[in-house]
């Protein structure tokens, strides 16, 4: 029980967006004030001082005085791996997101530029866009093991996939309506 209180706590604290960067630069830069967090980060001295208490009350960071100056350092340094994964997650989120995007709107172009409509534009262009995830995060792990970076890697892209995906269907809807008039004939109804 005391492990599973320890992970939901670090769950909790690592929420936050500007937690993971402020633990990122404790990781790399060993001891620091907040004024270097500030330089580093870009964030009010205030705002990093309301942070760094937090992540001081779930344990993962300890302060220690020197005269009139207050130090940080990462309080566990056995959380390395799981802020380094963190880290890298980013790298693989924004190439992914612009993959999904160019993928649907090259379709949609292409469909378009074909004569097919709308109807039949919207599901290819759908189909483009969306990978085949469950693949690769089988072979990932099969090849690389459930703990490893690749592993990791695969399992972001259904996580940015969907919220994209969504986000689609009303690009989608606004292609509708911007360039694909209404299509019916004699006794149906308008879509």
């Amino acid at each position: 029980m005391e492990s599973e209180k320890f992970s939901a706590d670090l769950l909790k604290a690592l929420a936050h967006p500007a937690r993971p960067g402020i633990l990122n630069v404790l990781r790399e830069d060993g001891d620091c004030l907040v004024c270097h967090l500030e330089n580093r980060l870009g964030l009010r001295q205030a705002y990093l001082s309301l942070q760094l208490a937090r992540l001081r009350v779930a344990g993962l960071v300890e302060d220690r005085r020197e005269g009139l100056n207050e130090f940080y350092v990462i309080a566990h340094p056995e959380l390395d791996p799981l802020l380094e994964t963190i880290q890298s997650s980013d790298i693989v989120s924004l190439p992914l997101a612009v993959y999904f995007l160019l993928m649907f709107v090259l379709s949609f172009s292409l469909s378009r530029w074909r004569g097919f409509s709308y109807e039949i534009s919207t599901p290819q262009s759908f189909m483009a866009a969306s990978n085949n995830f469950e693949l690769a995060i089988a072979v990932a792990v099969g090849s690389f093991g459930i703990a490893s970076q690749e592993a990791l890697a695969t399992v972001i892209g259904p996580l940015i996939e969907v919220p994209i995906l969504i986000g689609l269907g009303y690009v989608a809807l606004w292609i509708r309506k911007r360039f694909y008039q209404p299509e019916w004939t004699e006794g149906s109804e308008r879509i």
